[in-house]
């Protein structure tokens, strides 16, 4: 079974081992990686790239799963993975140029925990109804949440990178 791409067609399996790897980050507490930041980076990205490349639709009969996932949980591994994450400033909407743009915080632990938390419910109905509302799933749930802290997350990453280099 595939879902369809603009371009080309994958398994869903695919996208599952992706998941796999980025919630782990959220699973477990200190996993063992050369360069974890480099791969969270690499994974987002592709992670990203899949959802834009994708078409979905949802299947008729779609009944969600109950879904059962401690963020405090997620969030301590997350903290423990990325000791030296934290918070980042950020405007309230950056394309509005005719306001004052209220400043915020962001907080990269909470992004990285909410992505997490958002790729366990598309693998929770993957593994509990099928393949045609996980991919599904995983379009409304980037659109409608993820998608945000994705690119505040990559953004937080880029500047680190920039702040080491420098």
């Amino acid at each position: 079974m595939c879902f369809h791409y603009k371009e080309r067609c994958k398994t869903l399996e695919e996208l599952i081992k992706l998941i796999d790897r980025i919630t782990i980050l959220g699973l477990k507490p200190n996993v063992e990686l050369d360069n974890k930041t480099l791969f969270l980076k690499q994974h987002l990205v592709k992670l990203y790239s899949m959802f834009l490349d994708n078409e979905f639709v949802m299947d008729s009969e779609f009944e969600e799963p109950l879904y059962n996932f401690n963020y405090e949980e997620i969030r301590k591994n997350v903290g423990q993975n990325f000791p030296d994450f934290g918070y980042y400033n950020s405007i309230s909407d950056v394309n509005n140029i005719e306001e004052v743009q209220v400043p915020v915080i962001g907080d990269s632990v909470d992004d990285l925990t909410d992505i997490v938390k958002d790729l366990l419910e598309v693998k929770c109905i993957y593994e509990n109804l099928n393949e045609k509302n996980a991919a599904w799933h995983l379009d409304w749930i980037i659109r409608s949440h993820s998608e945000q802290h994705i690119v505040d997350l990559l953004k937080y990453l880029k500047n680190i990178e920039n702040r080491n280099i420098l």
